[in-house]
């Protein structure tokens, strides 16, 4: 089942158990809202009846026409209050008790009429048998009993309508919890499914990127299932398999590039070796015999082969530079540049240099081929200051979020920016050879390991106004510390 089919239909389950839940609660609502109506209503007869049993004995006593109107009003009262009753308590039990206290209300009704029709022959002067004021006061008496006995029954209606009341109550309160217990099962159940379906492989699969990046790239996701998360995870595979193939023909091609660059650059050097040896005889047998031409023609030849032979040797160390282990450590760089501008002191001598070491991190790398980046560098900055009165030569970094960016200035020569983009190829030169020895490895090396480091390499500059290199290493926790 797709992942969106299955989460529509958990969003179905839960807004259908929170609708239920919500209609229980509103009848619950409303049967406990009935159930206090009707204890009310019940509740109210009593009293009533209490009222109507004074002012009916008040009149029948004293005959007063006040309590007289005051009985019908209650009796008025009463039959409202029993009908509204009937109402609340239709279709149960109770019901038949609210018929019985109808008819004992019309009852009463009739007996209080009859009374109060002899009460008033009496106070008419009519003359009154003993038979009739025995039959009066007969009549005083059921309509005492009656209405006890409706009072009797109102009791029992309030009983009925308290239990009805709390059993509404209950059942309320039980419904309510069970929706609130499917709610939350409902609730758990998604949040399994969640974490099986959809957490537990989205953890997998960071896991098998994260695997990949750091070069395992054998690793496979292999997520089952057949949703929107298996396919992205067959994708990723079908991903890996071809990075795998790629890097695999990438090594394989560079494997074979550099095998061909260190066969060639030892293949060329016997015929260079002869080349520079015959050179050799050559002027030592006819040294007497040569003019100034000769000589200088075989001076030509000498320096072409010892070029050569530093192409070559360029050559070979470019080639060492990309097939050398990366031995990672902890390297101080405050520690390392001031020991390479002591390695070039035979390049400062006699000249005014001016070093200005600002603060340097600690980085990790290795910390060989670190030492020729910066010897590559520095060694560039004194080669094009190299016509300035004063040479002033600047290393320095700063930091972003995740690399660190080191950087050496000079006041040289500079170059125009337009041509930037071959600085750092394989034996590309900005400048004549005549003004500024060199075979154009040197910035490659310097590309080639920096890569190798996981940074980058560039550099900005004008003419006549000096040049700077930067370049950049992986942060990874890297250390300030002060220059010596």
């Amino acid at each position: 089942m797709r992942l969106r089919t299955r989460f529509r239909l958990n969003v179905g389950i839960s807004l259908t158990t929170l609708a239920a839940l919500g209609l229980v609660l509103a009848w619950a609502m409303r049967e406990s809202l009935g159930a206090m109506a009707a204890r009310d209503a019940a509740i109210d007869v009593p009293g009533l009846l209490l009222q109507q049993e004074a002012v009916g004995t008040e009149y029948l006593v004293a005959g007063e026409e006040r309590a007289r109107s005051q009985w019908r009003e209650l009796c008025a009262r009463l039959d409202a209050r029993i009908g509204r009753a009937r109402q609340l308590f239709a279709g149960t039990p109770e019901e038949d008790t609210l018929t019985a206290m109808s008819e004992a209300a019309e009852l009463n009704t009739v007996l209080f009429q009859e009374a109060a029709e002899l009460r008033a022959k009496s106070e008419l002067g009519e003359p009154v048998s003993s038979t009739v004021a025995a039959a009066a006061d007969r009549l005083k008496m059921r309509l005492a009993i009656e209405t006890q006995d409706l009072g009797g029954r109102s009791i029992q209606l309030i009983r009925a309508a308290t239990r009805r009341e709390a059993r509404t109550q209950r059942l309320a309160i039980e419904l309510g919890l069970a929706l609130v217990l499917a709610a939350l099962a409902v609730a758990l159940a998604n949040a399994v499914l969640a974490e099986r379906l959809v957490a537990r492989r989205l953890r997998l699969l960071r896991l098998s990127a994260k695997q990949v990046a750091s070069g395992d790239l054998s690793h496979r996701a292999a997520l089952a299932g057949n949703d929107e998360l298996a396919e992205l995870g067959a994708h990723f595979d079908e991903m890996a398999d071809r990075l795998q193939h790629e890097v695999r023909q990438l090594e394989t091609s560079n494997r074979e590039l550099e095998a061909f660059s260190y066969s060639v650059s030892h293949d060329l050097r016997a015929p260079l070796r002869h080349v520079a040896g015959f050179v050799t005889l050559l002027r030592e047998r006819l040294a007497d015999a040569m003019d100034a031409e000769s000589r200088r023609y075989l001076g030509l030849v000498t320096d072409a082969t010892a070029r050569m032979g530093r192409l070559i040797d360029d050559l070979l160390g470019f080639s060492r530079a990309g097939r050398a282990a990366l031995v990672r450590s902890r390297v101080r760089l405050a520690t390392l540049v001031p020991a390479v501008i002591e390695e070039l002191s035979d390049e400062t001598s006699g000249r005014k240099v001016e070093w200005d070491l600002s603060q340097l991190p600690e980085v990790d790398g290795d910390p060989s081929m670190l030492r020729q980046v910066f010897a590559n560098l520095l060694s560039n900055a004194l080669k094009f200051t190299r016509g300035r009165p004063s040479a002033c030569i600047a290393i320095g970094s700063t930091t972003r979020l995740d690399e660190v960016h080191v950087f050496v200035r000079d006041n040289g020569v500079g170059f125009d920016m337009r041509y930037a983009g071959k600085l750092f190829g394989v034996f590309q030169r900005l400048h004549r050879p005549e003004d500024f020895e060199g075979n154009g490895i040197g910035l490659a090396n310097v590309q080639r390991v920096v890569q190798r480091h996981g940074g980058r390499v560039w550099a900005e500059s004008e003419p006549d106004r000096g040049a700077t290199f930067w370049f950049s290493l992986p942060w990874r926790g890297a250390r300030e510390c002060t220059t010596p």
